[in-house]
């Protein structure tokens, strides 16, 4: 399996780049640099989401992270009309990997609660979670 990890940044047309290493560097990394790249995992990801949309169906979310206690982190809205979806779960699967990790590693903690999926929609152009209030 391949890791992004300590390699740089770049940008290929829209697309956020980030220089792949192997997943084994993962247990001898220093901590310090794992959690710096996982930051910059983690803006890359913002700056690869895009959310301009013309229909529903266009409107997705992604997984990002997880939670120290169990499940999904948080999700990601994203438009697939926009968003180079390729490259958002390479950046996805980088960070997912970092983050699980480092959550191991470093003991976090955090708020034992279930994230569920968040329902989309295409509002005035943009996608958005559905308001459960909107059913």
């Amino acid at each position: 399996m391949v890791l992004m990890l300590v390699g740089q940044a770049c940008t290929q047309g829209s697309a956020v780049q980030i220089k792949p290493i192997d997943s084994d560097a993962l247990q001898t990394t220093p901590i310090s640099q794992l959690t710096a790249r996982e930051r910059r995992l983690a803006a890359a990801i913002g700056k690869s989401i895009h959310t301009a949309c013309e229909s529903h169906a266009q409107c997705k979310t992604v997984a990002q992270g997880f939670n120290p206690c169990g499940g999904v982190g948080h999700y990601r809205v994203y438009s697939t009309a926009t968003t180079d979806v390729e490259n958002l779960q390479m950046l996805l699967r980088q960070y997912n990997q970092i983050n699980s990790f480092l959550n191991k590693k470093m003991a976090r903690m955090g708020a034992c609660v279930i994230v569920d999926k968040p329902a989309t929609v295409c509002v005035a152009n943009q996608c958005v979670t559905r308001s459960p209030m909107l059913k």
